[in-house]
């Protein structure tokens, strides 16, 4: 049930974006800055939800949140996707082929590609499938995530903008497991 709204609140969420941008109440850098925004803020809370789990390991609630890691990971492409749609929209082919092998806009065009294949592999028969290397696999998520930060960063026009969201990944993945570290009992 909570799966359920939850999906129902993103969709209505891209919808009235996706209105908005038709509508002419967004306009096209509105509406790229907001689905990258939101793409980003995501996979940070993705990355979060794992972090909170290692340092409150012994607890039930982080498990229960947990459970939605990887809902906010498919959240994650479709934001990325919807912020690649509308510049591929506004675009034509050779400016997007020439743009594509800079520095600022291959990196996002490779975190999408990383992030099209976590999501078609977000499923319960590709986990048993691939087994252990479905972890393995999903580990590419930093990868994606380091990514998507350098073209955001690359493209902005304030760089400074992007770095908290720079500066929160990096705190949420080096800290957790220095915290969990200490916060283990000597007989563990």
């Amino acid at each position: 049930m909570v799966r359920v709204a939850l999906w129902l609140l993103f969709a209505a969420y891209l919808g009235f974006i996706g209105f908005a941008y038709a509508t002419e109440r967004l306009f096209y850098g509105e509406v790229v800055h907001l689905t990258g925004l939101r793409a980003v803020q995501f996979l940070v809370a993705t990355f979060a939800l794992g972090a909170i789990t290692r340092v409150f390991r012994r607890a039930r609630w982080p498990k229960l949140l947990l459970r939605f890691r990887r809902d906010l990971g498919l959240m994650v492409f479709f934001l990325a996707a919807a912020h690649t749609a509308v510049y591929v929209q506004r675009h034509d082919n050779a400016r997007i082929a020439s743009e594509a092998v800079t520095g600022e806009y291959g990196t996002g065009w490779i975190a999408l590609i990383v992030f099209l294949l976590l999501a078609l592999t977000s499923n319960n028969a590709s986990v048993r499938r691939l087994g252990r290397n479905w972890k393995r696999l999903h580990r590419l998520a930093y990868a994606a995530a380091g990514l998507s930060l350098a073209h955001w960063w690359l493209t902005a026009f304030d760089p400074m903008v992007a770095t908290p969201y720079v500066a929160a990944t990096i705190a949420v993945l080096v800290a957790a497991p220095i915290v969990s570290a200490l916060r283990r009992s000597p007989g563990d």
